[in-house]
């Protein structure tokens, strides 16, 4: 077992998210709303955690990178800090245009970010990020729920019919979709030696999976909330305030 937070230097996480991290999402009327208790405000109250949330509603990981915002973090770093950075990227990265699709579904659609250059992005910040002792942790991807998410968020600002035909009718194309790209992270953490935060196994594993899930489908509700700061309690096999997350 290898240590993520080291106790002789006071560890800063900072995390770049999409809107699963910031902790928000859609309501039936699809305004943006804030859950009362977000993953990290839990954290830095029970944990006492120094966290800096990044996290940006529609954020994708081609946009983070291409912006300068990694370099820009590593050009800012405290070095005399133990650094962690936390990403929760690719849920929006493995979206797609659905007023593109809706136009046109008889055409071929790509996702927001190609698979390939997600990859490659990817492998390409970890490495800037280790060359520059910086401690990289990856969330999996929270699992959406693809008839909540066509029936309440897609079918609601879109034709659904056209966006059915795309899908030649099947929603969970929705669903096996994102996993290509939760593959992807899978892959490189492995590869990279990168912690990682598993939390979508948690809720592929629950029963009751639909009760931790928004009614838009894709964000996890403030019940998901505490279910990961659990499973992230159970990391640590701690239940103080000192929050050594361990990985093997």
């Amino acid at each position: 077992m290898q240590e993520l937070i080291q106790e002789k230097k006071e560890s800063i996480i900072t995390v770049f998210g999409d809107s699963v991290s910031k902790g928000v999402y859609l309501d039936e009327k699809l305004t943006i709303k804030k859950l009362d208790n977000p993953l990290v405000k839990l954290l830095k109250e029970e944990c006492n955690v120094n966290i800096t949330n990044n996290s940006v509603f529609g954020q994708t990981l081609a946009r983070l990178y291409n912006k300068g915002e990694i370099d820009n973090y590593i050009n800012n770093l405290d070095k005399t800090k133990n650094n962690i950075c936390v990403i929760c990227l690719g849920g929006n990265d493995a979206d797609f245009d659905w007023d593109k699709v809706a136009r046109s579904p008889y055409e071929a659609h790509g996702p927001k970010t190609d698979v390939l250059t997600f990859e490659s992005i990817l492998r390409n910040s970890i490495k800037k990020l280790k060359r520059n002792k910086v401690k990289v942790a990856l969330f999996t991807l929270f699992p959406i729920h693809s008839e909540l998410y066509f029936n309440n968020v897609i079918s609601k600002k879109y034709y659904g019919n056209n966006i059915l035909e795309f899908l030649h009718n099947d929603l969970t194309n929705l669903n096996r979709h994102q996993e290509i790209f939760n593959n992807t992270i899978l892959k490189i953490a492995y590869e990279t030696n990168s912690i990682l935060l598993d939390i979508r196994n948690i809720f592929l594993d629950s029963v009751n999976y639909i009760d931790y899930c928004s009614k838009d489908g894709v964000h996890p509700n403030q019940k998901a909330q505490y279910k990961i700061l659990d499973y992230l309690y159970n990391l640590t096999n701690s239940y103080n305030h000192s929050f050594k997350l361990k990985y093997a």
